[in-house]
């Protein structure tokens, strides 16, 4: 894995293992590669939002592009459900849950708003809705935080069935679950198709992974900075 071979301040002491090398970041944490691109430094934590918002962005592209329209309704990122779909004061209707952050903190939150929502109100009694998330974790950890969206936006998603009455309606979450080295999903080509995203799946992943690239340099070297190593 090509971030582990990064000069993190435990790799750098390690390689040169007679130096007594500090490993400890400015933040007072270990210095290693997850605990830089895991987002857990509270110096460069703004830069993880950043690809998480440029890859979302990408994402959306692929489902509206130009004058072509996959979906009757695709959110915009960063935006609640409508009423029209999920009714009025929907959110009161979703529980709070205990989460950890990657700093260790404990705190209260709903789960209310996923990156972006695709619909097609076919009919009063037919609609199909997909609740998209994406996440960048450990490349062993993508299954497992496959299963944690799917798991934390199950309320919404009742919520949402309740509020389009009768019929035979399909809500589902699409999650997108990105190794940070640029493993991509197991279930690629499916998501792709589910969600009629205009372009191949191998075109739309290339875009995809030159951005978590760049992305992650970016943050590897603001990082360096922060701690003297550039």
């Amino acid at each position: 894995m090509w971030l582990n071979q990064l000069p993190t301040l435990v790799n750098l002491s390690l390689w040169d293992a007679t130096s007594n090398r500090n490993v400890r970041c400015v933040c007072g944490a270990v210095g290693t590669d997850a605990h830089i691109f895991s987002g857990a430094c509270p110096r460069i934590r703004g830069l993880k939002t950043a690809l998480h918002n440029a890859v979302g962005h990408i994402i959306r592209q692929t489902l509206v592009k130009r004058n072509m329209v996959s979906w009757s309704f695709v959110s915009e990122s960063d935006t609640h459900a409508p009423e029209w779909l999920a009714g009025v004061d929907w959110k009161e209707k979703i529980p709070f849950v205990s989460e950890e952050e990657p700093d260790g903190r404990v705190r209260r939150v709903q789960h209310y708003k996923p990156d972006l929502i695709v619909a097609d109100c076919l009919s009063p009694q037919r609609s199909v809705v997909y609740l998209v998330d994406f996440t960048f974790v450990r490349d062993d950890l993508i299954r497992e935080a496959e299963c944690h969206k799917i798991v934390i936006y199950q309320s919404m998603c009742e919520v949402i069935i309740q509020a389009l009455g009768p019929g035979d309606h399909v809500v589902e979450v699409v999650p997108v679950a990105v190794g940070r080295s640029g493993v991509p999903p197991p279930e690629w080509a499916n998501v792709c198709q589910k969600l009629k995203m205009l372009g191949s799946p191998m075109s739309i992943w290339d875009k995809v992974m030159t951005c978590l690239m760049q992305q992650n340099m970016h943050m590897f070297k603001c990082w360096q900075k922060h701690n003297g190593l550039a």
